[in-house]
C-alpha cells in the first residue's frame, strides 16, 4: 500500500528539522530557529493537506495542555488596559511604572509579560513544539513512516555523539560556539554538557528497535551506534544526564521480556563498574558544592519571583531578565534560566496554567503508562526517552533548549502512536458438562 505524498513530504520536512536541530545555529540562535519553525509548518501543512484525519485519543491530553499554554503565553504579550494588569498582576504594574518613569493612564494598554520581545520568541517555539508533536503523532499511524522517523532521530543523536566524543578525545576548543545558552563544560554542538547528554540519551533507547530489523547490517550500525552513544555519555561528565539516562533504562530493561531483564541489567551494572568505579564518591561531593553554590541560590530566585508572580507570571522568556532583582545570594555564573523547569515554568507562566497543563500531561502519561507493558520497543524506548527528559527537568533546563524540546515533541509524538499493549487474555470458566451427574 502506497504512502500518501502529503505524508511523505511531511515525515521529510520534519526529518530535516530534526536533524538540523542540535547544531548551533539550530539550537541556539533565534533567526535560525525560525527556520526549524518554517520546516515543522510545512510538514503540517502537507499534512493538512493530504486529509490524515483525527489524531490518535492518546494525543489529546498533551495537545490540549500545549494549546492552552500557548494560549496563555499568547495572552501575555498582548497589550491590555492598565488597570485590568493592576488587578491581574499588581507586581507587573509596579515594574511597567517604574521602566516608564511615570504614571500609566488606566486607559493606556500594557502587557502581562515584562519582556514582550522574548516571550513572542517562546510563542513561536512553544508552537512549534506543539506542532511538531502533533505531525510526528498523525505520520506515525503508517508503521513504515513511523519507524523510518525513529531512525532520523536516532541518527540525529547518533551524529551529535560521534561528533562530541571525536571534539572531547581530540581536546579540541569551542571558540567558534555562537552565543551560548550558559557557560560550562562545552561538548559536542551544544554549548552545555548536560544539553549534550539529553539530546544523545532520549532517543538511544529508541534504537533498540530498530534491532528487529532483518538486515544484519543495520543491526551492526545500530549496535555500534548505540556503543558510542554510551562512550560519549560518559565523556560528556554530566552528573544528573547519567542518573536520568539510568533511570530511563531501568524502565525500559524492567519491562521487557523477563529472558532478556536480568541479561541487560547485568550488562548495564558491569558497563557502570568498568567506567566508573569511583562514581559515588566523587559525584557526592561535586553534587553537593554544585547545589549549594549555583542551584540552590537561583531555585530561590525562582521560588521568590513566582511569589510576586504567582496569577500571571511575569512572561515567558523572562526569567533571565527578572531574576537579578530577586537573587540574594552572588552568584558565580549569570542566572540565564533557573536550572529546574518546573520551576522556571511557575515563575514564567504562573500557577493556574501550570496546574492546568500538569493535569493534562499527567492524564495523558497515565494512560501512556501501558505502553511499558507493550511489546513494541520503539513504543518502550520512546516512553523511556521522555522519561530521561522528564527527570532531569527537575534539575536542569534542557526543555527550554530548542534541540533537546523538539526531540521531546518528536518522542511523545512516537510514543502516542504506538500499538496499545496487549491485555493478557481472560481464561472462561470451565463449563460443566451436561451429562454429568452429582
Amino acid at each position: 500500500m502506497s504512502i500518501p505524498s502529503g505524508k511523505t513530504f511531511a515525515w521529510a520536512a520534519l526529518g530535516l528539522a530534526i536533524l538540523l536541530a542540535p547544531w548551533p545555529a539550530g539550537s541556539v540562535g533565534p533567526v535560525a530557529f525560525h527556520g526549524l519553525a518554517v520546516l515543522v509548518a510545512l510538514a503540517a501543512v502537507a499534512l493538512g493537506l493530504s486529509n490524515p484525519g483525527p489524531l490518535p485519543r492518546a494525543a489529546l491530553p498533551f495537545l490540549i495542555g500545549l494549546l492552552a499554554w500557548s494560549a496563555w503565553v499568547f495572552v501575555q504579550m498582548i497589550p491590555l488596559p492598565a488597570s485590568w494588569i493592576a488587578l491581574a498582576s499588581p507586581q507587573a504594574y509596579h515594574l511597567h511604572v517604574q521602566a516608564l518613569a511615570a504614571a500609566i493612564l488606566p486607559e493606556r494598554p500594557i502587557p502581562i509579560s515584562l519582556t514582550p520581545a522574548l516571550t513572542r520568541q517562546e510563542l513561536i517555539k512553544l508552537a512549534t513544539f506543539t506542532l511538531a508533536f502533533a505531525v510526528t503523532a498523525k505520520i506515525s499511524a503508517e508503521p513504515r513512516l513511523r519507524t523510518r522517523l525513529a531512525g532520523i532521530l536516532f541518527a540525529a543523536a547518533g551524529a551529535v555523539a560521534v561528533f562530541g566524543l571525536g571534539l572531547k578525545l581530540g581536546g579540541l576548543a569551542f571558540a567558534w560556539l555562537p552565543a551560548r545558552h550558559h557557560v560550562g563544560p562545552a561538548i559536542g554542538p551544544f554549548a552545555n554538557h548536560n544539553h549534550f547528554a539529553d539530546f544523545v540519551a532520549a532517543p538511544a533507547l529508541v534504537g533498540l528497535s530498530l534491532l528487529q530489523h532483518r538486515s544484519n547490517g543495520l543491526k551492526l550500525m545500530v549496535v555500534s551506534a548505540l556503543a558510542i552513544m554510551g562512550l560519549a555519555l560518559f565523556a560528556s561528565g554530566s552528573r544528573a544526564g547519567l542518573l536520568a539516562a539510568g533511570g530511563g533504562l531501568a524502565c525500559y530493561l524492567l519491562t521487557g521480556k523477563t529472558r532478556t531483564r536480568l541479561g541487560w541489567a547485568g550488562f548495564s551494572v558491569l558497563a557502570l563498574s568498568a567506567f566508573a568505579p569511583k562514581l559515588p564518591s566523587a559525584w557526592l561531593a561535586r553534587v553537593q558544592e554544585d547545589f549549594f553554590s549555583v542551584r540552590w541560590p537561583i531555585w530561590n530566585s525562582a521560588l521568590l519571583m513566582s511569589g510576586d508572580f504567582p496569577w500571571t507570571g511575569a512572561g515567558a522568556g523572562s526569567f533571565a531578565a527578572v531574576e537579578p532583582a530577586y537573587s540574594l545570594l552572588q552568584l558565580p555564573v549569570a542566572a540565564g534560566h533557573a536550572h529546574c523547569d518546573y520551576l522556571e515554568w511557575l515563575a514564567e507562566a504562573g500557577a493556574p496554567v501550570l496546574l492546568v497543563a500538569a493535569f493534562t500531561f499527567a492524564w495523558g502519561l497515565a494512560a501512556l503508562a501501558g505502553g511499558f507493558r507493550s511489546e513494541d520497543r520503539l513504543t518502550r524506548g520512546a516512553l523511556a526517552g521522555v522519561a530521561i527528559l522528564l527527570g532531569h527537568g527537575l534539575v536542569d533546563f534542557s526543555f527550554h533548549v530548542p534541540a533537546v524540546a523538539l526531540a521531546a515533541a518528536v518522542l511523545l509524538g512516537l510514543a502516542v502512536s504506538g500499538p496499545p499493549a496487549a491485555t493478557p487474555p481472560v481464561s472462561n470458566p470451565r463449563r460443566p458438562d451436561p451429562g454429568a451427574t452429582c
